[in-house]
């Protein structure tokens, strides 16, 4: 038996990879070929390769390497995640919860490119939102709480009164950072999370109620959604 928690909330920022769009696979590709390449085992180094950006992963993988070695492999994955994006699909539930959003209500921040991040949107069928922000519009990735609030200024809510949507521990942190209510998605962090943060499975145990107009049409960002979640 599920027990409903209700958010209510002035928008939704949400993560993209592993939250809204599932790339693993391509992911997972890349990093064998890199492992392999590299004379790492793949076992040693999977855990380290979900919810960061390549560079913190290459720095943590091999200290003291050169930039412009790593640039080049970040390139490369780059390109491999761009031209693989058939392998790309939408979460369960993702397609649902965007439906239900109309685009003044959500934003996408996420530690990918604008390109990666587009074509990831495109290959899972999700619509790409009014309000992206990528690592290209950030100084400070991921777990500082820059994103979220450039998406929320660029929403126009406020967000403390707004729900952070992520898969990752960084991504939390950065959510908890910027003063949001969290939402944490995913088995990976199942027992990781405290009183402050909700956790669920599967973004399919969320609904929205009630999300019919922006802001404006109602006189002015008071309106709230509400946010059933099945924990």
């Amino acid at each position: 038996m599920f027990d409903i928690e209700e958010v209510r909330v002035q928008a939704a920022l949400i993560d993209l990879d592993g939250t809204l769009v599932d790339s693993f696979d391509i992911t997972r590709q890349w990093w064998l070929r890199w492992a392999a390449a590299s004379g790492l085992e793949w076992d040693t180094i999977s855990h380290r390769v979900r919810g960061r950006t390549a560079v913190d992963i290459l720095n943590d993988l091999i200290p003291g390497r050169s930039e412009e070695l790593n640039a080049a492999d970040v390139a490369s994955l780059e390109l491999w995640e761009e031209t693989h994006i058939g392998l790309v699909r939408a979460t369960a539930g993702a397609v649902a919860l965007l439906e239900t959003l109309s685009p003044d209500r959500w934003a996408v921040v996420t530690s990918s490119t604008r390109a990666q991040a587009t074509a990831m949107l495109r290959g899972a069928g999700l619509p790409e939102p009014d309000v992206l922000i990528t690592s290209d519009d950030v100084d400070r990735r991921k777990p500082d709480p820059e994103g979220y609030l450039r998406a929320g200024a660029a929403l126009g809510a406020d967000v403390s009164r707004c729900l952070v949507i992520e898969d990752s521990a960084a991504g939390v942190l950065a959510g908890r950072s910027a003063g949001a209510r969290v939402l944490a998605v995913g088995a990976d962090l199942a027992g990781r999370t405290n009183e402050d943060v909700l956790w669920i499975e599967r973004l399919d145990s969320v609904s929205v109620i009630g999300d019919s107009f922006g802001f404006s049409d109602i006189g002015g960002d008071d309106r709230e959604l509400t946010f059933h979640i099945k924990v």
